[in-house]
């Protein structure tokens, strides 16, 4: 991408054009572009048309993969092409670094961000949660603190307060990865109990064993494993996180390209793997365990899709209702939709045993 291409694209989200932005687009014949930062997607589309003196206007439709709109998960109160200009329109958004600390340290960091001049906010839907509009050095912030603060979106922290563990209960985060829900579930436990953390990928384990040694979870135990392993043929859980790998759909914002590289064929692989997930934690799950099933997809087949194939599986289990964090209201299907929280988008669903007993 040119120097002008770059500048060009400044002006889709730009409120105001930044000097050398304006100097470089002068120099190249464009004195009359624009910031385009307060209009719609088909209003920015007719603009640039005008600007760059194309013979057509580009599409709306054409910012997702052509097999996007059939694929998405659409609420049956919003008609799809409404609901597909929604969704690409949050697409293209820019989404803030997300924090999660304590409720005790929120006010102190967030002071620490403002003396800096940094631009920062606190959700108001989550005490623990910080959004920063802009990347940050993790250097001012006072040693007391670095530990305390982990960068995790909205969404993600979400997923955390949902699976709510009990101090000292053993969990099983089958999909760790990097280890932020592994880390937010031992900070809900208050490092007490246990959290097997097992993943297939050996860089995203070493990063979850560096920051769970930085931030001294003791009750973080990682296992690289191989697909398919039963890592604990011996083991059973009171909970069990299934943060399985998708599209990633709802995160296409943060990783514009990824949208290109993810083709329809590959939905069948993941919903594949995905089930695959839920029937090894399913033989896992204690009595009065619960299941928490979380993807960053927007897609049908890998959300709704998935929790009605695993139920008519799985008999002897049913969905439950769980308190959603951002709204406050008891659902069994968790949507977290960036127009919500300014976040990724994130599904979720919980299920338990059948006649088990909460006591």
């Amino acid at each position: 991408m040119s120097s002008l291409d770059c500048a060009l694209a400044t002006l889709l989200d730009a409120k105001e054009v930044h000097p050398a932005v304006r100097l470089l687009l002068d120099d190249a014949g464009f004195q009359e572009a624009v910031p385009l930062g307060g209009l719609g997607l088909e209003e920015k589309a007719k603009a640039f048309a005008e600007l760059l003196k194309m013979s057509e206007v580009p599409q709306v439709s054409e910012l997702v993969p052509g097999w996007f709109a059939d694929e998405l998960f659409v609420p049956a109160e919003i008609g799809r092409g409404e609901y597909l200009v929604s969704v690409t329109d949050w697409l293209q958004s820019r989404p803030p670094t997300w924090l999660r600390t304590s409720d005790q340290l929120v006010a102190e960091v967030k002071q620490v961000f403002e003396k800096n001049q940094l631009d920062v906010r606190a959700s108001d839907k989550l005490p623990c949660a910080l959004a920063l509009n802009v990347n940050f050095d993790v250097s001012i912030l006072p040693a007391h603190l670095r530990d305390s603060v982990q960068v995790q979106d909205l969404a993600s922290q979400v997923i955390g307060l949902l699976c709510a563990p009990k101090k000292g209960e053993n969990w099983w985060d089958m999909c760790a990865g990097s280890g932020g829900k592994t880390i937010h579930l031992a900070d809900l436990m208050s490092d007490t109990g246990e959290i097997f953390a097992t993943d297939i990928r050996k860089t995203a384990l070493y990063e979850l064993k560096r920051r769970a040694k930085q931030t001294r979870h003791r009750s973080i135990v990682p296992e690289l494993i191989t697909e398919g392993e039963d890592p604990a043929p011996d083991k059973t859980f009171d909970g069990i996180l299934v943060d399985a790998p998708c599209s990633g759909s709802g995160t296409w914002h943060r990783n514009p390209d990824a949208r290109w590289r993810i083709e329809e064929g590959m939905i069948p692989e993941f919903t594949e793997t995905q089930l695959s997930l839920l029937d090894m934690g399913a033989a896992k799950l204690r009595k009065n365990g619960l299941m928490i099933y979380s993807v960053c997809s927007v897609l049908m087949d890998e959300t709704e899709g998935i929790k009605q194939k695993f139920l008519e599986k799985h008999p002897e289990f049913e969905a439950i209702d769980l308190l959603h964090p951002l709204t406050g209201e008891m659902v069994s299907s968790v949507w977290v939709e960036p127009s919500q929280a300014d976040c990724n988008g994130m599904f979720a669903f919980g299920v338990r045993r059948k006649n088990a007993s909460l006591s």
